[in-house]
């Protein structure tokens, strides 16, 4: 007897389940559509297999009402977030091409475009193509009007020149960010990076110590310490591993010494104690 009365609920559910769906307008639309093919069903169908996320029944419309209207802005802009949606990236990425090609002067397809270049240099950067990375970077640099999408871009396009060690390219990207946006915290310690990385240690030390002893960005004040530091400890043990003769005679009179290193890295210590005696109250 239980098993019948499961058997005539699940029938009731059944039941229940399918006079919804017939109720439903998508439904009814749509056999609206298949027997009219008026414009106010397919302007419903599209318009709700979009929102619905009902992807084939969307690109079915979409071809129904490019095939009667022609390639409109608004109808390859749904089919653009159709197949963003599905995954289908390059796709997604033609598209949004061709709409910016044919609205120039639209700033949120600019800038819409502008992420999609950056999505695809990030995956090609975690994948190690750098030199790859490059155009969809430039692109995103110019095309876009946002902000923190060109300085993304700008920044790992810093980095790709950083890693394909084409240095005097990635100098002049991180002299473009802090000339466009000057409150970059990260430039004196990249540039001095730079610097180190091209074996001109003199010149990152002076970087950061210009960078300590001009900055009013105080909360910068231990990304810059902690930079000095490592740069300096590798340089105090490489002068210390030259012979003595090789010192006098051969190192360039611009080079600090070890003395005025460890000065530098002193001062720098005593700025640190506020910063530390915070941390220790907020321990």
């Amino acid at each position: 007897r239980d098993g019948h009365l499961v058997r005539f609920y699940n029938l009731l559910l059944a039941e229940a389940a399918n006079a919804a769906r017939m109720n439903d307008p998508y439904v009814l639309y749509g056999k609206v559509y298949e027997t009219s093919k008026s414009d106010e069903a397919l302007d419903y169908m599209l318009n709700t297999a979009v929102t619905r996320g009902y992807n084939d029944d969307a690109l079915y419309y979409l071809a129904e009402a490019k095939r009667r209207r022609g390639e409109q802005t608004s109808l390859l802009y749904k089919e653009y977030l159709v197949y963003k949606r599905m995954g289908n990236t390059a796709k997604a990425y033609t598209l949004l091409s061709n709409l910016v090609k044919m609205n120039p002067e639209d700033a949120d397809l600019a800038d819409e475009f502008a992420r999609n270049q950056l999505q695809q240099a990030s995956e090609l950067v975690s994948d190690g193509f750098y030199a790859e990375a490059l155009p969809y970077l430039k692109g995103a640099v110019r095309g876009g009007y946002d902000d923190e999408t060109k300085l993304a871009a700008l920044d790992k396009t810093y980095a790709c020149y950083y890693e394909l060690r084409r240095y005097d390219d990635a100098l002049a990207v991180l002299d473009s960010i802090h000339e466009e946006y000057p409150d970059y915290g990260g430039y004196f310690v990249k540039k001095a990076d730079v610097f180190s990385r091209r074996g001109q240690t003199s010149e990152a030390l002076d970087v950061l110590n210009l960078a300590m002893s001009d900055t009013v960005q105080t909360e910068l004040y231990p990304m810059y310490a902690a930079a000095y530091e490592e740069i300096a400890i590798t340089y105090i043990k490489e002068l210390k591993s030259i012979p003595l003769h090789t010192k006098v005679f051969n190192m360039p009179s611009v080079c600090p010494t070890v003395s005025t290193v460890m000065r530098i890295m002193m001062r720098m210590c005593l700025r640190l104690v506020p910063y530390i005696r915070r941390t220790l109250i907020l321990l």
